[in-house]
């Protein structure tokens, strides 16, 4: 019983440690980015053991919406988990990778179902009131089309096989 739970231990490090690699500015995305500069790279949590749909975030009026959400964001005192990213197959959230700190956003964060994880310095958590900020970065990756109709129907669907 005790090796099933340092193996599961483990997978889960695994996983958090995966999801909070930096994705190299321009993988997936097509924007072009200054040599020496990172933007504002976006990542859906979404599949196991192939490239998750990524993108930049580069529309100003998006950006100052997203600080908006997340300035209205309430603090959550005492979160029960140690990251708002499942480890589960398929869906995950949303990871928001900023390196520079550009527009005034923190420099890394993810969403997933009403929670948002500040990785910014020292870790905190905030309530996605009405799920605003994941909604906002998910219909970009729908409009980008870096997720297509099938994915969306296999979430839905609940569709493990991504």
């Amino acid at each position: 019983m005790k090796r099933i739970k340092i193996k599961v231990f483990l997978f889960l490090a695994l996983v958090f440690l995966a999801a909070l690699m930096p994705i190299p500015d321009n993988l997936y995305s097509g924007s072009a980015v200054a040599a020496g500069e990172q933007g504002i790279t976006v990542r859906v949590l979404l599949f196991s053991g192939r490239p998750d749909p990524t993108y930049e975030l580069v529309d100003v009026q998006l950006i100052e919406k997203l600080k908006m959400n997340l300035a209205m964001a309430k603090q959550i005192g005492n979160y029960d988990r140690h990251t708002v990213i499942p480890a589960n197959i398929g869906y995950k959230g949303i990871l928001v990778s900023n390196p520079e700190k550009r527009a005034g956003l923190p420099a890394g964060f993810a969403v997933y179902k009403g929670a948002i994880e500040l990785m910014d310095g020292r870790k905190s958590f905030l309530e996605d009131s009405g799920g605003a900020v994941e909604k906002l970065l998910f219909d970009e990756a729908i409009r980008k089309g870096v997720i297509d109709d099938v994915i969306i129907k296999r979430m839905k669907s609940g569709d493990k096989k991504q």
